[in-house]
């Protein structure tokens, strides 16, 4: 993981106002259309300041709801870590740790959790079934929750007397695990005026008319010593208030995803957040060009994701050409020639699909100046990034033969393109779960699956490596069909006061992963 001293200042105050505005954020969830937005392992920090924070403060939107199950409000959303609990965690590595749950069974549809025994909330009551129950169920009725996308592969949920709960699956997936970060809250418990409803965390909330408090839970079940007994919340009333406090150090951390580029800031430090948020170029398969896998193959080899990465998204983004997170324990890593421009391999691919030869405009051809692979590369106008990165991508593949016209549209417009198949190429991104779920990219009807072949055989491989096959086999088809070509996966960061010493592991369900181990 990178320590650094660069901030998006001028983004992050564009971000934050649209965060306190409706408080609105960038959900964990799968988004419901394809958007054109180093490394998150385990780091020890040591900074030494002059003046180091007399104690932990961090931001909370007191006039937003403050559920962390039906919040919009991401300001609010990321303290749920430190007042609940959940049944696991994924890690940086995209790993379930457990938490909650004392073991997990997870066979064809049925999954089975056994929680852990003698869990109390904070006002005394013991953790049961039922308050799991009620707290994925809620999930299950808010769309606009953050966790919404972690319960769409979930059909129901049922407590089996007080220490076991029952998740019946729509498919099989064999690391659903991995979507039970979701925090547990009291059945019947609400989000009172500036009161979040009762948790089991490792933190217990305290407000008086201006400020809150967490303070340490002594009987929490985690156990342990923790750097910070305990943490100020600064209420947050405007976006430029939340700017202010972090440059004076009224707050001394905060998250943001971030990405248009980076400009200097004094006297703060950052750690980079794999947002599991996928960049791709989506290929329509019923337009002639592009109906040729071997096309499709030569695109994808003449692109230099490392560049791309580095430039058009200022280095906050992972390059990969494989269709799951590079972070991912499970996954395969790309080595560093296969992240440049493989131009020797797209001659190829093209040769094989009848590109002998090029025109005046250097153009690749077929036999007599045929079918000239001149492609439209439709990306959304909105997003400063995105056409950063269609510039790029079409400089790279005039080099192997392949001519590029972007047509760029407000969000709108490149929308109804989409549905109407008026493209080539697109440019998008989506958020993964964090079981690697790539339907939303071949399933029919999936969020982004425009211009998927029929009959995918990437599907295929993909349903069945879900139900416990080989991830080799799914990596073989995707490279093989190419149905939409992976470009990287972005990154956003948590800013931070300097002085913060301890193991900090921000992941994007956990942005304050390892914080009993903090201290300044």
């Amino acid at each position: 993981m990178k320590q650094n001293h660069r901030w998006v200042l001028g983004l992050l105050a564009l971000l934050l106002a649209f965060a306190l505005a409706g408080c609105a954020a960038s959900s964990g969830a799968s988004s419901s259309k394809p958007s054109s937005s180093s490394q998150t392992s385990s780091a020890k920090v040591s900074s030494q300041t002059a003046t180091k924070p007399t104690t932990f403060s961090l931001p909370v939107v007191f006039a937003q709801d403050m559920n962390p199950l039906t919040s919009g409000c991401m300001i609010n959303v990321t303290l749920w870590p430190l007042l609940y609990d959940s049944l696991t965690q994924p890690d940086t590595t995209f790993t379930a740790r457990q938490g909650l749950a004392a073991s997990i069974t997870n066979s064809g549809t049925t999954m089975m959790v056994q929680l852990r025994g003698g869990v109390k909330f904070s006002d005394g009551s013991a953790l049961t079934a039922q308050d799991v129950a009620y707290s994925y169920n809620l999930v299950k009725s808010t769309p606009s929750s953050y966790f919404y996308g972690n319960v769409g592969n979930i059909a129901s949920v049922t407590p089996q007397g007080s220490g076991t709960v029952v998740f019946t699956l729509s498919a099989p997936d064999t690391l659903a695990q991995n979507l039970l970060d979701i925090p547990i809250i009291k059945t019947g418990s609400v989000a009172a005026a500036r009161t979040p409803p009762v948790g089991s965390g490792p933190y217990t909330f305290s407000t008086n008319q201006f400020s809150g408090t967490l303070s340490v839970n002594k009987n929490w079940y985690g156990g342990g010593t923790f750097g910070f007994q305990t943490i100020a919340l600064v209420n947050m009333p405007s976006s430029d208030a939340v700017l202010g406090s972090l440059k004076i150090g009224e707050i001394n951390y905060l998250y943001t995803d971030y990405g248009n580029g980076a400009v200097p800031a004094a006297n703060l430090d950052s750690k980079t957040v794999n947002l599991n948020r996928m960049v791709f170029m989506g290929v329509n398969s019923g337009h002639s060009l592009t109906a040729d896998a071997h096309v499709r193959r030569a695109i994808s080899f003449a692109l230099d994701r490392q560049s791309l990465s580095d430039d058009a998204f200022s280095a906050q983004a992972l390059p990969t050409d494989l269709p799951y997170n590079p972070d991912w324990a499970d996954g395969v890593k790309p080595a560093s020639t296969e992240l440049r421009a493989q131009l020797d391999k797209a001659a190829t691919e093209l040769t094989a699909a009848g590109y002998t030869a090029q025109n005046i405009g250097g153009v690749a051809t077929k036999a007599g100046g045929a079918s000239p692979l001149q492609l439209t590369l439709l990306v959304n106008s909105g997003d400063q990034q995105m056409t950063a990165a269609a510039n790029q991508i079409k400089v790279s593949l005039a080099k192997a033969g392949i001519g590029i016209t972007i047509n760029a549209q407000p969000f709108a417009a490149y929308v109804a393109a989409l549905q109407a198949g008026s493209y080539d190429l697109y440019l998008g991104n989506l958020s993964l779960t964090a079981d690697m779920d790539l339907s939303p990219l071949l399933a029919p009807g999936g969020a982004a699956a425009y211009g998927v072949p029929a009959n995918s055989a990437t599907l295929a491989a993909f349903n069945t490596w879900r139900t416990g096959g080989a991830l080799s086999a799914l990596t073989t088809a995707y490279t093989s069909e190419m149905p939409f070509i992976a470009l990287c996966f972005k990154t956003g960061s948590v800013t931070f006061t300097p002085g913060l010493s301890g193991t900090v592991n921000p992941t994007v369900q956990n942005v304050l992963y390892g914080i009993a181990g903090w201290h300044y």
